[in-house]
């Protein structure tokens, strides 16, 4: 009988413990992997953080970069994606008006390629 009560015991901590570390049924679904063709579709300099949402979905992660007072600050959101090659990462990084200005592709296995960069005229002030 005490072996029986033990293993019905086990059992039910076993059962509560599988439980306990499922995803509730409120988490999140896994990001889907975004394709280069789908990234190819920003534009530097004119795509809005609205329009790569709605193009791409909510980011991976975000991180905002406001670390220098003199300089501009800026948001960098980060999607999975996946080709033929493998995995890779796609860094979006946004200026402070929201707008995209540049895209890149990082596989971890090598540099970073950069996809697209805005490219502005230097103002009279940044010339000195």
């Amino acid at each position: 009988m005490k072996h029986a009560l033990a293993a019905l015991a086990g059992a039910a901590v076993l059962a509560w413990t599988s439980s306990a570390v499922a995803d509730p049924p409120w988490a999140s679904p896994a990001p889907r992997a975004i394709t280069l063709e789908q990234v190819a579709k920003i534009k530097v300099g004119h795509s809005t953080t609205d329009q790569v949402k709605a193009l791409l979905g909510a980011p991976l992660r975000m991180r905002s970069l406001a670390d220098d007072p003199d300089d501009e600050d800026f948001e960098v959101w980060e999607y999975q994606g996946r080709d033929a090659s493998g995995s890779f990462i796609i860094h979006i990084e946004f200026s402070d008006e929201h707008i995209a200005r540049l895209v890149a592709k990082d596989t971890r296995k090598g540099p970073i390629v950069i996809l697209a960069v805005e490219t502005k005229p230097k103002t009279a002030e940044e010339h000195h």
